[in-house]
């Protein structure tokens, strides 16, 4: 039995240290999550982003959208994800989450949930987006 449960505390240990952590929480009280980016920044839940420019060819957003289960994706049909307008260029958003989409097959990615000040939430697929100029950091 002890040799049991030194076999499994040891692989345990062997797997936490062949993983890459991206999401950190937060020791205080309030326990945010955050989000550790490429470049070793650390963005945190309540924090804000500011917007860069689209890229889109007409100027708006790719990788900060509405999300395909909000209200307005399914009021416009199936699998329909607005992009946000280029009236948002330079502006801020609001990080209210720090989501992990994806599987262990496939692999994980990070995503935003934000607020731009209206009744809508975004999802921003960061990485993706402060490489393309969307948002600045």
């Amino acid at each position: 039995m002890k040799q049991l449960f030194t076999c499994i505390i040891l692989l345990l240990c062997l797997k936490s240290i062949g993983q890459e952590v991206t999401v950190v929480k937060d020791t205080t009280a309030d326990k945010k999550s955050g989000i550790v980016l490429s470049n070793g920044k650390v963005i945190w839940e309540g924090d804000q982003i500011k917007c860069g420019r689209g890229s889109l060819p007409n100027g708006d957003f790719k990788y900060i959208h509405t999300s395909s289960a909000s209200w307005v994706a399914v009021m416009s049909g199936p699998s329909a994800v607005t992009p946000i307008s280029r009236q948002y260029n330079g502006l801020n958003l609001d990080v209210k989450k720090v989501d992990k989409m994806g599987n262990k097959k496939r692999g994980f990615k990070y995503i935003l949930k934000v607020g731009g000040g209206n009744i809508v939430n975004y999802m921003c697929e960061i990485e993706d987006a402060i490489n393309t100029g969307e948002v600045k950091i």
